[in-house]
């Protein structure tokens, strides 16, 4: 939905850069002429979009048929564990003395 807004964004700056302002008059009043300045543009943004994702897929691999590989080995090892527990023992003393000095 993001990216749906985003482009809906654009095609009305793009909308007003012409000239043309979207409001719900302009669209009672001309239909067809919104139909072909937003909905067109916006469907084939849309295309382009799901075309590009599914490139991307196909590029990384997704259709393969299998368990999935990587170029690097990728395993919690020691030194995550040691990240992680220095990052939790962190948050622990910073909640501890927070608290002890009246917050929270």
């Amino acid at each position: 939905m993001p990216s749906f807004i985003r482009e809906f964004s654009h095609i009305r700056d793009a909308l007003a850069f012409r000239g043309l302002v979207l409001s719900p008059k302009t669209v009672i009043a001309h239909p067809v002429r919104v139909t072909e300045s937003v909905l067109i543009p916006l469907l084939m943004r849309s295309l382009f979009i799901g075309e590009e994702l599914s490139r991307s897929a196909l590029a990384r691999g997704f259709d393969t048929p299998g368990r999935p590989v990587s170029l690097y080995d990728i395993r919690f090892k020691f030194k995550d564990a040691a990240w992680t527990g220095l990052w939790a023992a962190d948050i622990c003393l910073v909640l501890f003395f927070d608290r002890s000095m009246g917050g929270i």
